[in-house]
C-alpha cells in the first residue's frame, strides 16, 4: 500500500518548540480513493524494542523523510489496510527518541505538511511525553509497551502511575469514555514470562498508589484494559501474539462502536488535525472531538440558536404550548443542526452537553421566569426530546432533515397562527431571506436543502413545511461562486427621468432578453432612485413601464394644495398653507397615485435574484433602510443607519399600503425643501412603527457607500464587488466664483444642497478605492451647464430625456459598463 513515512516530529529551532504534522495521514487518503475506510484503529508502541517489533508485526521500513536533519523525538506511522466484513486501516506508530531533532527543513514546498508552533514551553523530553499522553494515545486503541526486564515493568508501573495522578477532571480527555478508553498490552520479551511481569507490575503499582487512587483506579483513567503477553521466538508464537494484538483492536473497535466513537479515516484525520492545533495552542483545556469535528459551523449555529431559540419562544403563550410545541421544536431543530453529512456522528447525550446545553440554558433562563418555571425542568424536558429524536432518527430510514420536516408538518395548526421576519422557523438559527406565499420565511440555506432544483439556480418550493399549504413557487439564488453586482440610483425628485433613461441605454447596449433588473444582485435607491427600484424589483415592472409610472407619478406629486392658490395673495398663498399642512404640495393626492401605482404587496422576500433596498431619514435625521431581505452577515452596531423590519410577516412594510399603514414607496419620497431658511417639505413625513419617515436624500442622496456595506451584510465571504453602477441624477458644473456669492442664507442653502450632492459623494468614494478596484465602478450620469433643473420642475423632463440621450450616445461610458456587466454574468 506504499511506503511507510514519518508522521509527527517535535522539532526545535532557536530555542522554539514546534509540532510538525508531515502529512502521512493525508498522502495515505490519496492512495486509497477507492477504499471506503469505515474503521481507522491506531496501534501505538512504546519502549526500547518497539522499533523492532513494529517491523517484524508489518513487514514495512522507515524511509527517513529528504530536507531535514532525521532525529527524534518524532512519530513514524506504519499502515496497513485490512477487510473483515468492514473496510478498516489499522496504523501502526512509535516514537524514536534518540537524539533531540534541530530544525533544518523546508515544508513550504509541500502543502500536506503543517508546523505548529508550541504556546507552551517546556523540556524536549516533557513536551514529548504530552504528546504522546494527550495527542496520540486518546486516539489508540491499543498502546503496546515493549519490556525485556522486570526494570522495564517497573519503569511502565511508574509512568502509568504519573500519567493517571496528572488526569483531573480539568484535564480529562473530554471525548474519550473510561469504558472505550485504549487497551494497555505489554508484550514481554525474552525470558521475561506474561505472568511475572503482571505479578511484579501489580506490586509496584500499589507501591506508588498509596496516598492516591488505588491501581485499579489508576488505570481506569487512561485504559479500558490491560493485558501482558509474551512474545515467543518462534514464528507460531510470534503470530499469536500478533493475533492477540488484533483482538484487542477489534474489542476497542466494539466497544468505542457501541459509543459512537469509532472514526472513519476521513473524520479521523480531520480531528487530529484539530487535535494538533489544540495541542500547541490550548493543552491546559480538555479536547472536545465533537466541537472539532464541527469546527467550521459550530460556533456560527450556536450563536444563531442563542438569537433566534428566545425569538421563536416568545410564541409560546403557555406551559402546554412550551412542553408540546415549542420544546419539541427546539429539540428537533437541534437534533437535525447535529448531523452533518460525513461528519462523525457523537453518542446524543455527549453532542447536547457539547453543542447545545449551554445554549438553551441561556436561550431559556427568560423564559423560565416569565412562565414560572424552573429552568432545570425546561432543560430536563429538552434534553429528554433531544435523546428521543435522536434514537429515533438512528433508527429509522429518514435522514434528520426528513423527519425534522415531518414533525414540523404535525403542528401545522399552531403554525397558521405564527409567522416571522427574523427567525427561519426551519432551523431555529438563521434569519429568514425568502418568503412563501403563506406569509411564513425562510432562511436561503433551507430553501436550498427543501426545495427541488430542476434548473441551475432555480428553486421551486411546493408547499410550506409548517402549515402544509400547497403551492409553486420559484426562487432564483445567487450561484455561490458568482459575484457581486450593485446598482445604485439617486435621489433628484423629477431628475429620476434621467436615470430611467439610462437604464433604457443600457438596456439596449446589452442586447439581452434578460430584464435588466436580473442583472444585479443589490438595487439601493434614494428618493426618486426609491421608486425606481422598487416598480424594478418589487412590482418587476420593465424599464418602459416604470418611465410611463414615474412621469405619471411626478405629474400627481407636485400638485399644488386645493386651497393654496389664493389670488390676492400670489404665490405667497402656497407657502402660507404649506405652514399649515407640513408640506409644500398636496400628498393626499400622491398618496392615491403612488397607492394606484405600486399597490401593497409586500417585498420582503421576494422570489427575483436582486435584493432591494430604499433609504428614509427619520424626523430626527436618522439614516434608516427598508429591504426585502435580513441578509446573513451582521451590521455594526454604529453602522450610521437602522433597518426598518417588523417581527410579524402580517405587518411588513408593503411597497405602499393606503390608509395610515406604512409603506416604501411613500417614506422615500417624502422630500424636504428649503424656504425662509427653515426646513419644510415637498410632502409630509410617513408614520412607520412609530417613528416618521422622510426623503432618505436627507442624508444618503447617492446610496453608494450605503449599499456596499449592505453587500458585505448579505454576502460577507465577498471581500469587493464584482461591479457597482451609481447611476446619478444629473450635477451641476460648479463654478468656484459662486462659494462668496449671496448672503448668507444663500451660501447656507448652497452649503447644504452640496451635502446631498450625488456627484460629491461618489468622488469621496472613488477616491478611497484601490488602483485596481476603479474599473469595477462605474457612474453614469449627465452635466448641468447653468442652471440645474429643480426636483419639482415637471415640465424640463421632455428635455432631461433628449439631453441625456445625447450625452450618453456621445460618450463610451455605458458601451464599457455594458461589457464588465456582460462578463459578471459569467462565472465557474
Amino acid at each position: 500500500m506504499g511506503s511507510s513515512t514519518t508522521w509527527i516530529d517535535i522539532e526545535t529551532s532557536c530555542g522554539n518548540a514546534f509540532l510538525v504534522d508531515h502529512g502521512a495521514l493525508h498522502r495515505l487518503k490519496q492512495e486509497l480513493p477507492s477504499l471506503a475506510v469505515e474503521h481507522t484503529g491506531l496501534v501505538l508502541f512504546w519502549g526500547d524494542e518497539k522499533g523492532l517489533l513494529t517491523r517484524s508485526l508489518y513487514q514495512d521500513k522507515f524511509p527517513p523523510r529528504r530536507g531535514y536533519q532525521r532525529s527524534s523525538p518524532g512519530m513514524r506511522i506504519y499502515h496497513k489496510a485490512q477487510a473483515a466484513g468492514k473496510s478498516q486501516l489499522l496504523l501502526a506508530a512509535y516514537p524514536d527518541s534518540e537524539r533531540i531533532p534541530n530544525w533544518s527543513g523546508d515544508l513550504s514546498s509541500d502543502n500536506t505538511c503543517k508546523r505548529y508552533p508550541l504556546s507552551w514551553s517546556g523540556p524536549i523530553n516533557t513536551i514529548v511525553q504530552q504528546a504522546f499522553r494527550k495527542l496520540l494515545a486518546p486516539f489508540s486503541d491499543v498502546i503496546c509497551f515493549v519490556a525485556q526486564d522486570l526494570t522495564d515493568i517497573t519503569r511502565i508501573a511508574r509512568e502509568i502511575t504519573d500519567w493517571a495522578h496528572a488526569i483531573t477532571d480539568s484535564t480529562k480527555t473530554s471525548w474519550i469514555a473510561e469504558s472505550a478508553g485504549p487497551t494497555a498490552l505489554i508484550a514481554c520479551k525474552g525470558d521475561l514470562s506474561g505472568l511475572c511481569a503482571s505479578s511484579h507490575f501489580t506490586e509496584v503499582l500499589g507501591q506508588y498508589c498509596i496516598a492516591g487512587p488505588s491501581p485499579q483506579e489508576c488505570i481506569r483513567k487512561i485504559f479500558g484494559h490491560i493485558e501482558f503477553a509474551q512474545i515467543g521466538t518462534t514464528s507460531l508464537e510470534f503470530q499469536s501474539f500478533k493475533e492477540l494484538l488484533d483482538r484487542a483492536v477489534v474489542d476497542v473497535h466494539r466497544a468505542r462502536s457501541d459509543l459512537h466513537m469509532l472514526f472513519s479515516f476521513d473524520n479521523f484525520v480531520r480531528i487530529f488535525e484539530k487535535a494538533c492545533q489544540h495541542f500547541t495552542q490550548r493543552i491546559e483545556q480538555p479536547f472536545d472531538a465533537i466541537q472539532a469535528s464541527r469546527v467550521f459551523n459550530s460556533q456560527a449555529s450556536t450563536n444563531g440558536f442563542l438569537q433566534h431559540i428566545p425569538s421563536f419562544l416568545t410564541y409560546a403563550k403557555t406551559k402546554d404550548s412550551l412542553a408540546n410545541f415549542a420544546i419539541p421544536v427546539i429539540a428537533s431543530a437541534l437534533v437535525n443542526d447535529s448531523y452533518i453529512y460525513g461528519r462523525h456522528t457523537f453518542m446524543p447525550g455527549a453532542t447536547f452537553r457539547s453543542l447545545y446545553e449551554e445554549c438553551c440554558i441561556e436561550a431559556f433562563h427568560l423564559i423560565a421566569s416569565s412562565a414560572n418555571i424552573r429552568l432545570g425542568i425546561l432543560i430536563d424536558l429538552m434534553k429528554t426530546e433531544y435523546h428521543r429524536f435522536s434514537s429515533e432518527v438512528e433508527g429509522s430510514s429518514f435522514n434528520p432533515q426528513t423527519f425534522h420536516s415531518q414533525l414540523l408538518a404535525s403542528f401545522s395548526s399552531e403554525w397558521k397562527n405564527i409567522y416571522s421576519t427574523v427567525t427561519c422557523f426551519f432551523c431555529l438559527k438563521k434569519r429568514p431571506e425568502y418568503s412563501l406565499p403563506c406569509n411564513h420565511a425562510l432562511c436561503e440555506g433551507c430553501i436550498r436543502h427543501l426545495a427541488s432544483q430542476n434548473i441551475p439556480t432555480i428553486y421551486t418550493m411546493h408547499s410550506c413545511m409548517l402549515c402544509a399549504e400547497t403551492f409553486n413557487c420559484s426562487y432564483q439564488l445567487k450561484p455561490p461562486t458568482a459575484g457581486v453586482r450593485i446598482l445604485t440610483l439617486d435621489g433628484g425628485g423629477i431628475r429620476g427621468i434621467i436615470e430611467l433613461e439610462i437604464l433604457a441605454l443600457l438596456q439596449r447596449r446589452l442586447n439581452i432578453s434578460l430584464p435588466i433588473r436580473e442583472t444585479f444582485d443589490l438595487i439601493v435607491g434614494t428618493s426618486a432612485g426609491g421608486l425606481i427600484a422598487l416598480g424594478l424589483c418589487a412590482n418587476k415592472w420593465s424599464v418602459e413601464q416604470c418611465t410611463e409610472v414615474f412621469e405619471e407619478l411626478s405629474t400627481r406629486a407636485f400638485q399644488p394644495h386645493k386651497f393654496g392658490n389664493i389670488p390676492i395673495l400670489g404665490k405667497a398663498s402656497n407657502y402660507l398653507m404649506s405652514l399649515f399642512t407640513d408640506s409644500f404640495y398636496d400628498t393626499a393626492e400622491f398618496e392615491k397615485a403612488l397607492h394606484r401605482a405600486y399597490g401593497s404587496r409586500q417585498p420582503f422576500g421576494l422570489c427575483g435574484t436582486a435584493r432591494v433596498a430604499v433609504t428614509t431619514t427619520s424626523s430626527a435625521s436618522y439614516p434608516y433602510l427598508m429591504t426585502n431581505y435580513n441578509g446573513i452577515g451582521l451590521r455594526r452596531t454604529e453602522c450610521g443607519y437602522a433597518i426598518t423590519r417588523p417581527e410579524n410577516a402580517s405587518t411588513e412594510t408593503t411597497v405602499y399600503e393606503a390608509s395610515n399603514e406604512s409603506n416604501s414607496a411613500r417614506c422615500t419620497s417624502a422630500a424636504p425643501w428649503l424656504v425662509f431658511s427653515r426646513e419644510r417639505r415637498y410632502h409630509k413625513p410617513k408614520a412607520l412603527h412609530s417613528v416618521f419617515f422622510q426623503d432618505g436624500g436627507v442624508k444618503h442622496n447617492n446610496p453608494a457607500k450605503l449599499a456596499l456595506r449592505e453587500s458585505r451584510v448579505l454576502w460577507p465571504l465577498s471581500s469587493e464587488p464584482d461591479l457597482l453602477i451609481s447611476v446619478g441624477a444629473g450635477y451641476r458644473v460648479s463654478d468656484d466664483r459662486e462659494g462668496a456669492a449671496g448672503g448668507f442664507i444663500s451660501r447656507l442653502i448652497r452649503s447644504w444642497m452640496q451635502s446631498m450632492d450625488g456627484q460629491l459623494i461618489w468622488q469621496e468614494l472613488h477616491n478611497q478605492l484601490k488602483p485596481d478596484q476603479s474599473h469595477r465602478y462605474h457612474r453614469p450620469s449627465i452635466p448641468f451647464i447653468g442652471t440645474e433643473p429643480t426636483l419639482d420642475d415637471v415640465g424640463k423632463m421632455a428635455d432631461l430625456k433628449l439631453e441625456t440621450r445625447a450625452f450618453m450616445e456621445s460618450s463610451s461610458t455605458l458601451d464599457q459598463i455594458a461589457l464588465s456587466l456582460l462578463s459578471s454574468l459569467f462565472y465557474f
